[in-house]
C-alpha cells in the first residue's frame, strides 16, 4: 500500500501553491465547479490596461466544504464577491482558497484556511 499512499500524498499537496503568503482580488463569478476531487471557483478580475482576467481557485471536496456551509448552489454566477488564497507559486492567477466573502456580507471560509493555519 505504499505506493497508494505516496499517490494521495502527491495528490493532496499544496506544492502549487504559496502558503507562506495570501492575496484578496474582487470580481464577478465565471464558473462553480462543485465536483470531486475538488471544487473549484473561477472569478473574473479587472487587470492591467482594463483587461478582464480569469483567476482559478481550488478549494475542497464536495463533503468537506459541505462542513463549511457551502452546497453545489452557495454561489451564483455573475455574483460580486471578494476572494482571498494562498497564491500560484507560478504567478498563474489563481490560488488556494481560503475564504470568499460575498456581496452580500456573509463570509464563508474554505477548508485549506484551516489547513494552511497549522
Amino acid at each position: 500500500m505504499i505506493a497508494g499512499e505516496g499517490t494521495v500524498y502527491a495528490h493532496h499537496s499544496l506544492s502549487a501553491y504559496d502558503v507562506s503568503k495570501t492575496i484578496t482580488i474582487e470580481g464577478t463569478i465565471k464558473e462553480y465547479k462543485w465536483s470531486a476531487p475538488h471544487c473549484w471557483l473561477v472569478v473574473m478580475v479587472g487587470g492591467a490596461k482594463g483587461k478582464i482576467v480569469p483567476w482559478t481557485f481550488e478549494a475542497g471536496t464536495p463533503m468537506v466544504n459541505n462542513k463549511f456551509g457551502w452546497t453545489r448552489d452557495t454561489f451564483t454566477i455573475g455574483e460580486k464577491v471578494k476572494v482571498t488564497a494562498a497564491p500560484m507559486l507560478d504567478g498563474t492567477p489563481g490560488g488556494a482558497l481560503m475564504l470568499v466573502e460575498m456581496h452580500d456580507g456573509r463570509k464563508l471560509a474554505g477548508p485549506l484556511a484551516t489547513y494552511l493555519k497549522k
